[in-house]
């Protein structure tokens, strides 16, 4: 199963840092807010248009949810893409100060999005709220937080093999085979002490027999 790709609002504002190095900070929260009341942050969804309009039938496509119709310059490939979405939009928005193309920017939806001070502070800093760079962040170019999961999932993965093998130890342990086994080795060693029994009273008879 594909994971699905959920972009923090710290990241959206690297991916318009990494376009304009020039953004203000009223660019990135408009910017981000739009983005995350568009499509969540989420890079891959689509929607299908419903109107009476034109545009009826034409798709949504990506982070910016750039319109087929209205934007058919704008491949599939680039609007789901972030960066070349996000470079789309910032061509669409004239340079991120023009962001009447959005339905939600007219109705002023986006501020919701980012009236949490804690998600203004991670915009406007480019840090996340788990204290690490964000993982576009294009003065460090590491992917950390990602990192920081993928490391975990690891040792996720490397605990439950783990259990696994334990688990298919005792199985093994309380197998038919394993009796059978046991068994074997227990007889090896009954018909071992037995052999070396009478090696001892053979040898002790000799001696005995020697000394008379």
């Amino acid at each position: 199963m594909e994971r699905k790709v959920v972009l923090t609002p710290g990241q959206i504002a690297d991916l318009m840092r990494q376009v304009k190095p020039t953004v203000t900070s009223a660019e990135l929260l408009q910017g981000v807010g739009i983005a995350l009341r568009e499509s969540g942050g989420q890079p891959a969804i689509s929607n299908i248009v419903k109107s009476t309009g034109p545009a009826n039938g034409s798709v949504d496509r990506g982070l910016w949810q750039i319109n087929s119709y209205w934007h058919p310059d704008v491949s599939d490939a680039q609007a789901y893409d972030p960066l070349q979405g996000t470079q789309a939009a910032f061509v669409i928005s004239n340079g991120f100060t023009d962001w009447s193309a959005w339905r939600t920017s007219n109705d002023n939806s986006w501020k919701v999005k980012v009236a949490d001070p804690k998600v203004q502070d991670e915009i406007l800093t480019g840090r996340s709220n788990l204290g690490f760079p964000n993982p576009l962040d294009p003065q460090t170019g590491v992917d950390v937080v990602s990192g920081v999961v993928d490391g975990a999932g690891s040792i996720i993965d490397g605990v439950g093999s783990g259990i696994e093998a334990v688990g298919s130890f005792f199985s093994f342990l309380l197998s038919k085979r394993f009796a059978w086994i046991v068994l074997g080795l227990g007889v090896l060693s009954v018909g071992a002490i037995v052999f070396f029994r009478d090696q001892v009273e053979a040898i002790s008879t000799e001696t005995a027999k020697a000394l008379i």
